[in-house]
């Protein structure tokens, strides 16, 4: 079981980097699409105001 450790140490680090290096780009992703839907969001009262306020 603890064999693994002379032939590669610090292993633990080894598979955070690993999941790190998967997920991060993943949350960042998730991240940027999140701001994307957010800014939408807001550009659709935005355009309703327009279209009611400058129709005349």
């Amino acid at each position: 079981m603890g064999s693994y450790k002379i032939i590669i140490p610090n292993c633990g680090y080894l598979v955070w980097g690993l999941l790190i290096l998967i997920f991060r780009p993943i949350g960042v992703r998730v991240w940027a699409e999140l701001m994307i839907v957010i800014f939408n969001i807001n550009d659709n009262p935005a355009k309703i105001k327009d279209y009611f306020y400058n129709k005349k």
